[in-house]
């Protein structure tokens, strides 16, 4: 038998696991698993974004599988951000170490993040300055730290689930940085239309993202 747990836009769901180990579901994403879990490992597949707390269990590593990597603890928390619509993968540690293998090998302790962009096919290990901004989403805090409007829309559209539409040439690759506490979609765009010079309007589930002033 196959379990799965999924959050839909606009949801984040958490989900105690058969070992007491927690995971956090971000919008749009989703885990499964197969009755086997805990007998004699503990492994799981993630498409999306997740937030890890692991009950530790040396006898058992907690393995998950997400886009070509695979991700190892004994136990820790740490978040993987592998959405398939993304331009990278990204595995950040808030406690505790991991180990990544596949299409990228590293070990990474606490604080560190390691982003792997899937065009390339190359990983870069960095310690973040504001590495918790990285899994605030689980706290309601939606944060981003020069990255690209593309990504940024992505983002707005699983958490208030609607249809973001870029409009002008190149305006996917311009850059922006802000975060927003449990605010409603209305005030995110205003505060990031105010810090980028852009504008916007909503109708209905369709957002309209005009006049990017991007180079």
């Amino acid at each position: 038998m196959t379990y799965v747990f999924a959050a839909g836009a606009g949801e984040r769901k958490t989900i105690t696991m058969p070992d007491q180990s927690v995971v956090h579901l971000n919008a749009g994403s989703r885990i499964t698993y197969d009755e086997a879990y805990n007998e004699d490992g503990r492994e799981l597949t993630l498409e999306g974004e997740a937030f890890f707390e692991v009950t530790e269990d040396p006898q058992k590593p907690f393995k998950v599988l997400h886009g070509g990597l695979t991700t190892e603890v004994l136990g820790t928390s740490f978040n993987i951000h592998a959405y398939s619509a993304a331009a990278d993968m990204k595995v950040t540690v808030a406690t505790g170490r991991v180990r990544v293998s596949g299409a990228a090998n590293a070990t990474l302790a606490a604080g560190q993040s390691l982003t792997y962009v899937k065009s390339s096919a190359t990983a870069n290990v960095t310690k973040p300055s504001h590495v918790e901004q990285s899994y605030s989403w689980k706290d309601g805090v939606l944060a981003f730290d020069s990255e690209r409007l593309g990504d940024i829309a992505h983002t707005l559209e699983r958490w208030y689930n609607v249809t973001v539409h870029l409009e002008g040439e190149g305006a996917a690759n311009c850059r922006f940085t802000g975060a927003f506490e449990r605010l409603p979609l209305e005030k995110v765009l205003s505060l990031l239309s105010k810090n980028g010079n852009f504008s916007y309007r909503i109708n209905g589930r369709d957002v309209y993202i005009t006049g990017v002033p991007c180079p």
